[in-house]
């Protein structure tokens, strides 16, 4: 038995109640079915909250979703992009190479400043190997 039944002998028996009771029980229904109707319409709210919420969650969820399909893209084009830099770079070096000026030199000219710079580092072996 808990402690209502024990204090309200009406919920064991079917005593009929006396007209303070009714006066009082008619006041305690008009009390809680205020009290009902609060809690039902907080609960309403907080169902509709709940689901106001989920929406924006799930908008989020979208937005998230497209951003990171948006990043992935972008990292892939990223990607594809940067394999193509060196080609590139190594046929502008090579066509730079062409358009040195050094290959405007006459080959004669190269030729003698090349056999210079060799006869050069044999005359100073050859000095070396005397001061030695």
């Amino acid at each position: 038995m808990n402690i209502q039944e024990s204090i309200n002998p009406n919920l064991k028996s079917n005593r009929v109640p006396s007209s303070d009771e009714v006066v009082a029980l008619r006041s305690l229904i008009r009390a809680e079915t205020v009290a009902l109707e609060s809690v039902k319409t907080s609960l309403a709210q907080a169902e509709g909250e709940t689901i106001t919420a989920s929406k924006r969650v799930e908008e989020a969820r979208l937005t998230l979703e497209a951003a990171l399909s948006a990043l992935s893209a972008a990292q892939e084009t990223a990607a594809t992009l940067s394999k193509l830099l060196e080609p590139i770079e190594l046929s502008i070096r090579q066509k730079k190479g062409i358009l040195h000026p050094l290959r405007r030199f006459p080959p004669e000219l190269l030729l003698e400043i090349f056999q210079y710079r060799i006869d050069q580092d044999e005359w100073d072996r050859d000095l070396e190997a005397d001061l030695d």
